[in-house]
């Protein structure tokens, strides 16, 4: 799939992973802890109190994480550029 969506983008050198590094970046940033982030992206928690005994979703967590992202992004989004492309 990227590949796909990064010949989409039209931007010479663009690539998808940089979001998630962009993403992770910008709610670290935000002192969003690095559990809240990794949860987010799906990364895998481990640790047998994460894998056995943690039970709780975090979805208040990342709901608030994602909340924040966006304001974050809608403050930025003066400093967009748009790039027209043939």
């Amino acid at each position: 799939m990227g590949g796909r969506v990064e010949a989409a983008a039209g931007i010479d050198g663009f690539q998808t992973k940089r979001i998630r590094s962009g993403v992770e970046t910008l709610l670290a940033s935000a002192r969003v802890s690095s559990d809240i982030r990794g949860r987010l992206q799906s990364h895998g928690i481990a640790g047998v109190q994460a894998r056995h005994y943690d039970g709780h979703d975090y979805l208040d967590e990342k709901r608030e994480a994602l909340a924040l992202l966006l304001h974050l992004l809608q403050e930025q989004s003066a400093n967009v550029v748009h790039i027209k492309t043939a």
